[in-house]
């Protein structure tokens, strides 16, 4: 149990970590509220469908840029900097939901803003952490940290589905925002943060074209990248889309979605404290491989489901 959360013995990583719970709930609240924002103001699966291709894309465009970026300044002052700007978005977005000032349009390009903003944003959030321990805890830390995406996610969904149920979308929203807050005071509680810059004479353009030379030269490297991207564009867009499918589909509310992406949330989080138990372990190609398989299965299992709590269970799995 101690080896589990070995990396929590840094103070520094902790308020990282906490910073990343509160992001996380905002997160995983954000994407049931924009889908249920869009299925509200246009009654339109594809339209919901069109803003999370807004974000989607903006997002993988400027996420290369973001690393480059990451490699050059202050990460911590990245990570603080976006979040600022995210929260800033998310406060307008509640703003004109409030004042029934929100059309179509101003989700699509809020959408746009935050998909660029969050991708330098997560590119920090990655690099950030072998600058926050020691190299032998660094798989661990990395594990716990995917640990906070979890359970940010539990919570977040369900609260954003209870809040957008009995309050309002409005109020969802302005709680999406004070959350993205609080990640921020997190983040700046961090002391005593060094970065050292690499030490290179590389232009930007030329530490990018590297960084493909490495990837092409890497088997294991552009082994993952293909993996993760084809797992990532083919099947991990099932969270987003559940709003569409928890109404057209089960035929439940918000709050019932909020439920449905907690299940995955928490069978994640079971995933992600038994990695982190593993330590170094040394097979992870095969694990990997299998976990896919077993995902992919229960999805399937998933798609053809009709009934809520069936639906429930199989997203436990699949998480």
């Amino acid at each position: 149990l101690l080896q589990t959360f070995h990396a929590f013995r840094y103070k520094n990583y902790r308020w990282f970590w906490l910073g990343g719970v509160t992001e996380y709930m905002a997160l995983g609240m954000q994407f049931l509220i924009f889908g249920w924002l869009a299925l509200d103001i246009t009654g339109s699966s594809f339209q919901l469908g069109l803003v999370i291709f807004g974000f989607g894309f903006s997002n993988i465009a400027v996420t290369p840029v973001g690393g480059l970026i990451a490699d050059r300044i202050s990460r911590l002052k990245l990570l603080t900097y976006s979040r600022i700007a995210v929260a800033i978005l998310v406060t307008i977005l509640a703003i004109l939901r409030i004042w029934s000032s929100l059309e179509i349009w101003h989700v699509y390009l809020i959408v746009l803003l935050l998909g660029s903003v969050q991708g330098i944003q997560g590119a920090a959030g990655m690099a950030i952490v072998p600058d926050l321990v020691k190299r032998d805890d660094v798989m661990n830390a990395v594990a716990l940290s995917q640990m906070f995406r979890q359970l940010g996610q539990i919570i977040g969904p369900a609260a954003g589905g209870f809040i957008i149920e009995f309050i309002g979308i409005g109020a969802a929203l302005g709680v999406n925002a004070i959350l993205y807050t609080l990640g921020i005071l997190f983040l700046l509680a961090i002391r005593g943060f060094r970065y050292k810059a690499p030490i290179t004479s590389a232009t930007s353009v030329e530490q990018f074209k590297e960084g493909l030379q490495c990837i092409r030269s890497n088997p294991v490297l552009y082994t993952v990248i293909i993996v993760t991207t084809c797992t990532s564009f083919f099947a991990l867009a099932y969270r987003q889309i559940m709003p569409a499918f928890a109404t057209e589909v089960l035929a439940v509310g918000a709050s019932e979605t909020g439920l449905l992406l907690q299940s995955i949330a928490i069978g994640s989080l079971v995933g992600i404290l038994v990695l982190a138990s593993m330590g170094d372990f040394q097979k992870k190609a095969y694990l990997l491989l299998i976990s896919l398989t077993v995902f992919s299965a229960f999805l399937i299992l998933f798609a053809w489901s009709k009934w809520f709590w069936v639906s429930w269970v199989l997203l436990l799995f699949t998480g």
